[in-house]
């Protein structure tokens, strides 16, 4: 089961108790990614891995 369908249960949940649910989803901001050779990213593992 992934992360976000457990949140989606939760947030059901509360919102049939009355609650007001506003769910995000961070982004990632750290400066953890590669340059790839066509001028994309990709994150510093998967690029070792390559």
């Amino acid at each position: 089961m992934g992360k976000s369908l457990i949140v989606a249960g939760l947030a059901r949940a509360a919102t049939r108790r009355g609650n007001r649910v506003l769910p995000f989803k961070p982004q990632n901001m750290s400066n953890n990614a590669a340059v790839t050779v066509d001028g994309g990213e990709i994150g510093r593992a998967q690029a070792l891995q390559a």
